[in-house]
């Protein structure tokens, strides 16, 4: 929801900058880990679950973050910016 507002130029500069930032970081670090986590636990308790992180199913927060995360909002790490997910189609 928040990236639809953000794409809907329904948010002030400072809010969408600091909305962004969590997007970024919810697409470099929180959702792969919540994968592996229902993995981990599927295979603990076992079950199969052949869920994955694709792009598609997050194709809004990766438009948000392409067009307006910068330097300034998210920092590089070791000199280089991170590297998000490529499309999957």
């Amino acid at each position: 929801m928040a990236a639809d507002a953000i794409l809907g130029n329904s948010v002030d500069k400072l809010s969408r900058e600091t909305i962004v930032t969590a997007i970024a970081e919810a697409l470099e670090k929180n959702i792969p880990l919540y994968y592996q986590t229902l993995h981990r636990i599927a295979e603990k308790i076992g079950v199969a679950y052949s869920g994955e992180f694709k792009r598609h199913n997050y194709e809004n927060l990766y438009i948000v973050v392409e067009k307006y995360a910068s330097s300034s909002v998210i920092p590089p790490v070791a000199n280089t910016r991170p590297k998000l997910a490529k499309r999957d189609d």
